[in-house]
């Protein structure tokens, strides 16, 4: 069980990479996994990451019904509107 956020901010990119699906699958804390899949697609690192990111999301969505209507609304964002869901261009 993932106790911590912390892999997904470690300082290589590819342990940051491979963490991600580990937020839709183990943690059962909805808000919390929701909150840092949404932090690290707004810090975005590439489609690679940006992609787990999404599937990682729709996992925990599908998992947990009460993180449902909180990644529906962030993956749904319009960027022009929501600064949070903005790449790095």
């Amino acid at each position: 069980m993932i106790s911590s956020p912390g892999l997904a901010f470690d300082p290589d990119p590819d342990v940051r990479l491979a963490a991600l699906p580990g937020f839709g699958l183990f943690l059962d804390d909805a808000d919390r996994a929701a909150a840092v899949l949404r932090e690290r697609l707004a810090t975005g690192e590439g489609i690679a990451a940006r992609l787990r990111i999404v599937q990682a999301a729709a996992t925990l969505a599908l998992r947990l019904p009460a993180a449902l209507q909180q990644v529906m609304g962030w993956l749904a964002a319009d960027p022009a509107q929501d600064p949070a869901t903005l790449s790095d261009a």
